[in-house]
């Protein structure tokens, strides 16, 4: 599948992993591609702002997280993406139990890099561990975009 045009990236509260991997994604769209991409939470309980090291983070790299709003996760919104990314395996688990027939795009980011890493959850760790986190997924992300020119 060459040139998606929608991706969604699901973590388990979308205020930190998946929130900034959104943002990562959209700050590194290949040139010329249209690609709608969001982010959503298994367990988002009322409409939050990235954390505040999340988007410290992002602002070292130049990207801008401050507009964040999480949401959860909902039949309508999984329906529409070409390719769903989770962060973990528990969160793929998750989104397969309730919809089985999404399984054709439903892939752990580490999975679909071929890294097959999971992405640990830097919520109430310090600025250090977000940084990691912002790391491997720039990593990760930029594997994936490899591997979606590639197809």
């Amino acid at each position: 599948m060459a040139k998606p045009k929608s991706i969604l990236f699901i973590c388990t509260g979308n205020t930190c992993r998946s929130a900034m991997a959104e943002a990562i994604a959209k700050a590194s769209l290949p040139a010329g591609w249209q690609v709608e991409i969001a982010s959503a939470g298994v367990a988002v309980f009322g409409s939050l702002p990235a954390s505040g090291y999340a988007q410290k983070a992002l602002a070292a790299k130049g990207i801008d997280l401050s507009g964040h709003t999480s949401q959860p996760v909902s039949k309508e919104l999984l329906e529409q993406p070409e390719l769903i990314f989770t962060m973990t395996t528990p969160h793929k688990k998750a989104i397969l139990a309730a919809f089985a027939n999404l399984a054709p795009k439903v892939f752990t980011l580490g999975e679909y890099a071929g890294a097959g890493e999971e992405v640990s959850d830097p919520y109430g760790s310090d600025l250090v561990t977000y940084e990691a986190c912002r790391d491997e997924l720039i990593c990760l992300i930029e594997k994936m975009w490899q591997k979606l020119q590639e197809e």
